[in-house]
């Protein structure tokens, strides 16, 4: 049989089972826990002689009123900083002697994390869509659906004699926009009084008609919202945009 190597060798069980005789339950798995660790280090670092003395000095040591069973019990319980660390202790400890279980489990933990959070950033999308509007639960997008080779697709695509049939045909339609875009590298030529006009190539632009403004109630900071689109080659911009286009 071949001996035990160092790296093995257990704690004295008679010094083990004199402090799993006498520590309280409370301190038990923490006290034994830095025995064993202090002892796997001398170990292997100065012997197994000296492992074992430094072991029973620190069970010896540990050996007061406050680590007793059953006295423990008329002391205050620890508070919270302390039962936190416990489980600090604990976890990390385990890592230490199980990387490969403690790896697994920290990877399922990520995964569920992961998987949770874009759910719930899914879902919080979801029941936000158009939820800026002021009437959004009476304002609809009206779709196509297509079928070609048996597949059926929606897109939200309809004729723009839509937006003027619908509430003449429909009475419950109070009124509808058509919208198209977005379109991107678009030039837009801006035109100043005694000034050479500007040129921008914009991205994200949207073709709509002169009802957007009122189906769409976006804030308006300047200009009048039922004539911002009358005209034609009207433009609707953002603040920043308008910035860009016209300086400060």
């Amino acid at each position: 049989m071949l001996p035990k190597s160092p790296s093995s060798e257990p704690p004295p069980k008679n010094w083990l089972k004199f402090l799993r005789w006498y520590c309280s339950p409370d301190f038990l798995e923490e006290v034994e826990g830095d025995l064993r660790e202090r002892f796997e280090y001398t170990l292997a670092t100065r012997g197994l002689a000296k492992a074992r003395r430094q072991f029973a000095g620190g069970v010896l040591r540990f050996f007061n009123y406050s680590t007793i069973r059953g006295n423990g019990r008329r002391h205050p319980q620890q508070n919270i900083v302390s039962m936190y660390r416990n489980f600090l202790l604990i976890a990390l400890r385990r890592l230490r002697r199980e990387k490969g279980y403690a790896a697994l489990h920290i990877l399922g933990l990520s995964l569920g994390l992961s998987a949770a959070l874009l759910l719930g950033i899914y879902i919080q999308y979801e029941k936000s869509y158009d939820q800026y509007l002021p009437n959004s639960e009476r304002t609809y997008k009206l779709t196509e659906a297509r079928t070609v080779q048996g597949q059926t697709t929606q897109r939200a695509i309809a004729p723009y004699a839509f937006a003027r049939i619908l509430p003449q045909r429909f009475p419950a339609v109070e009124n509808a926009s058509a919208v198209s875009g977005p379109y991107h590298e678009q030039q837009v030529t801006v035109m100043r009084e005694n000034a050479e006009p500007s040129h921008f190539l914009e991205g994200n632009v949207y073709l709509a008609d002169s009802n957007f403004l009122e189906v769409i109630p976006l804030e308006v900071l300047a200009g009048n919202r039922r004539t911002a689109l009358q005209a034609p080659h009207s433009i609707v911009v953002t603040a920043s945009t308008a910035r860009r286009f016209f300086g400060e």
